[in-house]
């Protein structure tokens, strides 16, 4: 093949795949936006009224939103006693629009009502404690679903993470725990995190931009896994089977010098620590998932530490990029180039196809779903979000 031959291989082939790109949709005009913002939107519930149920760590707010009226109501509020709980958390959706949120600093759950009031609490018995782990959804049927990290040997524990983590079902009827999947994670990991002033915080990783399978569970109950190797999306049936779609576009984006000081800066951001009679737990705000970058004005060299292995190319995306719609479509946000402001979604439907792009404004993250809309935080200037509702494209 002569030099032109090649020349014109090597430029005809991103055309070809480009063209094979699903259509692209904009969600940057939102039909409503609620009149008062939020400091760190950490949950969203929404009911089968209109009505949605958001939380805020950092503001430790539970509220009840009426976007029609613009009121917002306190659903119960600090302590240890009933209808108190410690730090506004994730919101879990249960059967007959219940809700649940997880309280950590007093070792139980929160139980909201139907009616936007505080429910019962309740605790899981010794024997599902030990198998469970960080509880990442509800099934349809009301079961728990957790994610555990598996341990290290005790004489391996100097060498990380093992790269492990299972998935458990915990059915709080029947007192049956059943292990239902299983997640490939970042194996040698070794990270920590530590509280700034005005509420920020720090977290450093060894292997940043390590690639790591997520987890997510659709608002009807179906539990979803997304794959970081290849890129795709497995969901888990009743029986812990699971179902594999085709393979997705991967990342193309090399980490380069400037995406090694973005993905640094992008690791102090709003956030604390909840204690539980354990380890800390990070309740961190999100920084963005795709490469969005907080405002930063220390000096990045002091963030570098010789001990970071990075990866040639930057994974498809990051910790906490997946959601899920009613409909069972799954949103996962894909990493970007660090000087790309545009947060983009690949949407997959049921059968793992990816049949849709969502791009937002700069800024803006998918904090929730009804059957008919999305709801996005929307950041400004001052750092404050604002909660939009958009139509469901």
């Amino acid at each position: 093949m002569t030099r032109l031959g090649l020349a014109f291989l090597v430029l005809a082939l991103p055309v070809s795949a480009t063209s094979q790109l699903p259509p692209l949709r904009r969600l940057t005009t939102p039909a409503a936006t609620f009149p008062e913002p939020f400091t760190a939107i950490t949950g969203l519930r929404a009911l089968s009224d209109g009505r949605v149920i958001v939380s805020d760590t950092r503001d430790r707010t539970l509220q009840l939103l009426d976007f029609r009226s613009g009121e917002a109501r306190a659903i119960g509020r600090q302590g240890a006693g009933p209808g108190e709980y410690g730090t506004p958390m994730r919101l879990f959706a249960m059967p007959g629009d219940s809700t649940l949120m997880p309280d950590p600093q007093n070792g139980r759950f929160f139980v909201i009502l139907p009616d936007g009031r505080p429910g019962p609490t309740f605790r899981l018995s010794d024997e599902a404690l030990s198998n469970a782990g960080t509880i990442v959804g509800v099934d349809g049927l009301g079961r728990l679903i957790f994610e555990r990290v598996r341990p290290p040997a005790l004489r391996e524990m100097t060498a990380g993470s093992t790269g492990v983590s299972d998935l458990f079902r915990h059915d709080r009827v029947t007192g049956r725990t059943d292990s239902i999947a299983r997640l490939a994670t970042v194996a040698g990991e070794v990270s920590a995190a530590r509280m700034l002033d005005g509420g920020m915080i720090q977290v450093s990783t060894n292997l940043p931009l390590a690639a790591r399978d997520v987890v997510t569970v659709a608002p009807l109950g179906e539990t979803v896994l997304v794959r970081a190797s290849p890129y795709r999306v497995d969901r888990v049936d009743d029986a812990g089977r699971a179902r594999s779609g085709p393979p997705a576009e991967p990342s193309r984006i090399r980490v380069t010098q400037a995406e090694r000081e973005a993905f640094v800066k992008s690791q102090t951001r709003p956030g604390s620590f909840v204690v539980s009679g354990g380890p800390a737990r990070s309740a961190a705000g999100s920084s963005g998932g795709g490469g969005a970058v907080p405002r930063f004005s220390g000096n990045t060299d002091a963030l570098f530490s010789p001990d970071m292995k990075w990866p040639e190319v930057k994974p498809p995306f990051l910790a906490g990029a997946a959601t899920a719609d009613w409909s069972g479509r799954v949103w996962v946000l894909r990493t970007r180039a660090h000087d790309d402001p545009t947060p983009t979604y690949d949407v997959f439907d049921r059968d793992g196809r990816v049949v849709m792009r969502v791009a937002l404004a700069p800024r803006a993250r998918v904090v929730g779903f009804s059957p008919d809309a999305v709801f996005i935080a929307q950041s400004d200037e001052d750092d404050l979000q604002h909660l939009e509702r958009h139509p469901l494209p």
